[in-house]
């Protein structure tokens, strides 16, 4: 079994396609593995959350949760300015893009979650999510990822996160949209 995870990133003005960018996503991090054995043992584990705490995180069937509302960058797919290597033990983006219309701020559409299809031996889901810059200059996103929740409490944690081989540079009403395609092959 392999698994693979590809990003794509578009930018949008209205219906007018900016640009588009591929990339293979190869960042999965500490706390992707330590959730998925929580959950596979049915035991609690201490993970480092989004703001560098070790957390209990007991079993929790909301553990996985990253379909984040509108208007919320506590987890869901995150953007961000950072631009340093990705290493194991990152547990947050170097530099996260607050939601808001203040310079360097985006305002965050809900996180889509596809339902998993099958081609062959391939299966495959997307996750999706649309940032549109209304502030009151250009933002050059370098980094993104995806947080979820992790135990009733809730904290948040860090399952990927990814540097962009070409920065984004997003116009005022510019409209970002990050693809995580998660797919397993036999």
């Amino acid at each position: 079994m392999k698994t693979d995870v590809q990003l794509i990133l578009t930018r949008t003005k209205g219906d007018k396609l900016i640009s588009e960018h591929r990339q293979p996503s190869r960042s999965y991090v500490l706390a992707m593995i330590d959730l998925f054995n929580a959950q596979a043992a049915q035991l609690t584990r201490t993970i480092k959350d989004t703001d560098g705490i070790d957390r209990s995180i007991p079993v929790f069937q909301g553990n996985w949760d990253i379909g984040a509302p509108a208007g919320t960058v506590l987890y869901g797919i995150v953007i961000g300015i950072g631009n340093t290597a990705v290493t194991i033990a990152n547990y947050q983006l170097e530099n996260r893009c607050a939601e808001g219309t203040l310079s360097g701020q985006f305002n965050c559409g809900a996180v889509s979650v596809g339902v998993p299809t099958t081609s062959g031996s391939v299966r495959k889901f997307s996750v999706v999510r649309n940032y549109t810059n209304n502030s009151t200059g250009y933002t050059i996103v370098r980094e993104c990822g995806i947080y979820c929740e992790g135990a009733s409490t809730p904290y948040y944690l860090c399952l990927i996160r990814d540097v962009l081989v070409t920065p984004q540079q997003v116009e005022i009403g510019q409209t970002l949209t990050v693809t995580y395609t998660i797919k397993v092959t036999v």
